[in-house]
């Protein structure tokens, strides 16, 4: 594993702009000189989608401050409740948008004024229940960011952390249900803030509103007023009203009072808790994969958490690796995990604690879209399943009720009666008492064009039978079985649109206007298609699985989502252990390449390796791969720990081997980041359980490549180099 953090370390030092492939399409002109197009953004680890633009050509020759383009469509990458459910915030890569149902307007809080070229994985925020403040992360170098709070009605903010390790999934703080107070991360210790006190600039300094060491996952809220701490192994309930007082005495004493003990260590980083709201019952997750239940002891706070049930969820053919934990109402814990699994798309399954306390399964979940979302009172919980959302009632896990959708990509209740489906053409609300949604607004569109009665912009969707009609004054869409779309035209008397070449490789056309009366001229309408562009450089992500599977199933599931090629070079020794998870990496399609039969360095002296035995070796390692596979290594190897020599390079070529090489032979971090681009490998060793920095695997692996899609570099597999 020292390999994999140093080779990590390597490249976010090495590489310091990203590539997304822009795409204009749909061009349609009316006699009014507005322009409809489509933007598409194809980039790795983010969503692809069609967002409608209107352009008014008449005023500014260029889509400057001046004259922006309207956004007609807005999709919910992120969906956010605000204000008891008045408010729904929608963010996406052009920024935000807040829904007002009292008023049926979307109306955009913050957006970008150009093209969104380098719109990649969207960084995570987390708002505050009210909606008044939100807590992110702004980025400033390869791994690091500052962790920021604001004020989103008067944008003015504050840095908590100005040196926080960067993360692209998460943000490390904890809101309080009512608002007015949250727990942050910052140099492995926990503190708290008061939003309105901080701004007001009365609130006490930072040391002392420490809590105590850990990290983010060590704390949790149970209600506004209590908080549950673990430290190692013990469990502490902490009045938030004495938080301040607490902070006092930071390293003299112990934060809150002591309500249990656990029997293990409660690893900072990498161990998940949730608790519910009356702080008695515990769920500890472990090494993703084990789920412990407890009940907790209040009248005896020294004594040992009573274990009622755990559970591995690490089965024959899968690997767990996502969990969330939902609580019905104070009563008992609903898990939702995620699996990878032999099959190319992850199951998902649910699971709740019986009336005799055992994790039960309740629902299997093969195929679905998006996440589950619990009702605010615990009733009702909303599962994405293949093109249809379901509605079951957790008293009995009966379904209540089942729609037909388009694809779902996120689910959130505005109350206990109204759910909101973020789909792939709309954004519905579903009275769960009712049959059919209310379209809120359009998320995507294609088929645009002028209606010739009303003259307002009109889509077809996909999913749908009738067309929708935009109302501009609320930047919302509604349904029309009238509308009569204008046959598309790219040219009135006035102008043409058209699409051309891209000087910027990040755009895979441009597109362009030309006027047609007075001096006649073109012009890009967006200048940065015009930026000429380096090409791409090509990299591959090299994965050497040797004799340890952890991280295995972390690898698959994180390059999955961004649609990344990577090869693993994988060991006898690897296949010989740990056959499972062998083939579950050649069923999701990766490129396996051969490691050698044995974990051994071939160019040491303790015994003399010759043609015949890295022969035997080559052909064995390919032999076991197929017997518990069914399937063929690549015809690609390198020597264990890329040590090699002149007789072991030509040995495999006369096996029909291409050699895969990587310097051993620098120390220097600077030097290693160097070879390391210009050999276009990055080596990561799997596993990482002996390593003390184990609890960051994912979110390196995440930053590496994010890094790398910032420095335009293609992700390919070794072969493709």
């Amino acid at each position: 594993m020292k390999k994999l953090v140093t080779m990590m370390a390597v490249a976010l030092t090495a590489v310091t702009a990203l590539n997304a492939a822009v795409k204009f399409d749909n061009l349609n002109i009316n006699s009014n000189n507005v322009a409809l197009f489509t933007v598409k953004h194809d980039a790795l680890g983010a969503k692809s989608y069609s967002t409608l633009y209107a352009l008014d050509l008449s005023k500014t020759p260029a889509a400057t401050s001046s004259n922006i383009p309207d956004l007609l469509t807005c999709y919910p990458e992120y969906l956010e409740v605000f204000d008891g459910g008045k408010t729904l915030q929608v963010r996406n890569c052009y920024g935000t948008a807040m829904y007002n149902f009292s008023t049926m307007q979307l109306k955009w809080l913050a957006r970008t004024g150009m093209l969104p070229e380098k719109a990649s994985h969207l960084s995570p925020v987390v708002a505050s229940p009210d909606g008044k403040w939100c807590l992110f992360m702004r980025k400033v170098s390869s791994s690091q960011g500052e962790l920021i709070v604001e004020n989103t009605q008067d944008k003015r903010y504050v840095i908590l952390d100005a040196k926080a390790n960067y993360s692209y999934t998460k943000v490390p703080v904890k809101w309080s249900s009512d608002s007015k107070k949250f727990i942050y991360e910052k140099n492995d210790s926990l503190y708290f803030c008061q939003p309105e006190l901080l701004f007001a600039q009365v609130q006490i300094a930072e040391k002392y509103r420490r809590i105590g060491r850990g990290k983010i996952g060590n704390v949790q809220w149970c209600t506004n007023d209590k908080i549950m701490y673990i430290d190692s192994d013990i469990i502490y309930s902490i009045d938030s009203h004495e938080l301040s007082a607490l902070g006092m005495y930071a390293g003299i004493m112990n934060p809150g009072k002591i309500i249990g003990r656990l029997s293990q260590k409660f690893i900072a980083g990498q161990d998940v808790f949730y608790t519910n709201p009356e702080s008695n019952k515990l769920i500890i997750i472990k090494n993703n994969n084990i789920v412990s239940y407890y009940n907790l002891n209040l009248k005896q706070p020294s004594a040992f958490v009573q274990i009622q049930d755990i559970k591995s969820f690490k089965d024959s053919y899968s690997n767990t690796f996502n969990f969330e934990v939902y609580w019905k109402a104070g009563k008992t814990p609903v898990i939702w995990t995620v699996m990878n699994g032999l099959e190319a798309k992850p199951t998902a399954a649910v699971y709740y604690i019986n009336d005799e306390n055992v994790i039960t399964k309740v629902l299997d979940i093969q195929e679905y879209d998006a996440n589950p979302a619990l009702s605010p009172d615990g009733t009702l919980l909303a599962v994405a399943g293949k093109n249809t959302v379901h509605i079951f009632e957790t008293a009995q896990w009966q379904q209540k009720t089942a729609i037909n959708t388009e694809k779902s990509t996120f689910l959130v209740w505005r109350n206990n009666r109204n759910l909101i489906i973020g789909g792939e053409e709309t954004v519905r609300q579903w009275d769960t008492a009712s049959v059919n949604p209310q379209v809120l607004f359009l998320s995507a569109a294609e088929n645009s064009a002028w209606d010739s009665i009303t003259g307002s912009v009109t889509v077809k969707c996909p999913s749908y039978e009738h067309n929708f009609l935009y109302n501009a004054k609320n930047n919302t869409w509604f349904a029309s079985s009238a509308a009569v779309p204008y046959k598309k035209c790219i040219q009135n008397e006035k102008y043409r649109i058209f699409t051309g070449t891209a000087k910027n490789a990040h755009f895979e056309n441009a597109l362009y206007v030309r006027s047609l009366e007075g001096k006649a001229a073109t012009y890009a309408v967006f200048k940065d298609t015009m930026n000429k562009t380096p090409a791409r450089k090509k990299i591959a992500l090299i994965f050497d699985a040797i004799d340890n599977a952890d991280g295995v199933n972390t690898i698959i599931s994180i390059c999955r989502s961004y649609g990344l090629e990577c090869t693993f070079f994988i060991n006898g020794e690897f296949i010989r252990r740990y056959p499972e998870e062998t083939r579950l990496i050649a069923a999701n399609g990766f490129e396996c390449a051969s490691m050698f039969y044995t974990a051994v360095d071939l160019t040491g002296k303790e015994f003399k390796f010759d043609e015949e035995y890295i022969r035997r070796g080559l052909a064995r390692n390919e032999d076991e791969f197929f017997n518990c596979t069914g399937k063929e290594l690549s015809l690609l190897w390198h020597a264990p720990y890329y040590k090699t020599s002149k007789l072991i390079k030509e040995t495999g070529y006369k096996a029909g081997y291409g050699y895969v090489d990587f310097p051993t032979d620098v120390d220097s971090i600077d030097s290693k980041a160097g070879k390391t681009l210009e050999s276009q490998i990055i080596p990561i060793t799997v596993g990482f359980s002996y390593n003390s920095l184990d609890e960051n695997f994912a979110e390196k692996l995440e930053m590496l490549i994010n890094t790398l899609i910032d420095a335009d570099y293609e992700i390919v597999p070794a072969s493709k180099l």
